[in-house]
């Protein structure tokens, strides 16, 4: 899923996101033992490092930080998760070795 499928670029959030991602295989997986709220048990969340040192639950969907709270913008959390759950680009195919393009006669 591409952040640009479910909001509108954003500069500032985007860049903060990019930063974020570096950091996304230290983020521990919390998955909810009870349904809470909309959420059913088995929900998984990340837990997201935020600017100020608090930590975040967050998914690719909603996020508990005051930026997403207060305007229900996608945070740089939710756009980092989502950057990170964004399948890896397929390698560029191999080049031919000089024996390949230039076989002995």
């Amino acid at each position: 899923m591409a952040i640009a499928s479910i909001a509108q670029p954003d500069t500032k959030r985007d860049a903060a996101a990019a930063q974020l991602v570096k950091t996304a295989h230290t983020w521990p997986v919390v998955t909810l033992k009870q349904a809470f709220g909309a959420f059913p048990a088995g929900t998984t969340f990340r837990a997201v490092p935020g600017s100020s040192g608090k930590t975040y639950l967050a998914n690719a969907v909603v996020c508990e930080c005051p930026d997403y709270q207060r305007s229900h913008n996608v945070c740089k959390h939710v756009r980092a998760l989502i950057l990170a759950q964004a399948p890896a680009p397929k390698p560029a195919p191999r080049k031919k070795t000089y024996s390949e393009l230039f076989p002995e006669d």
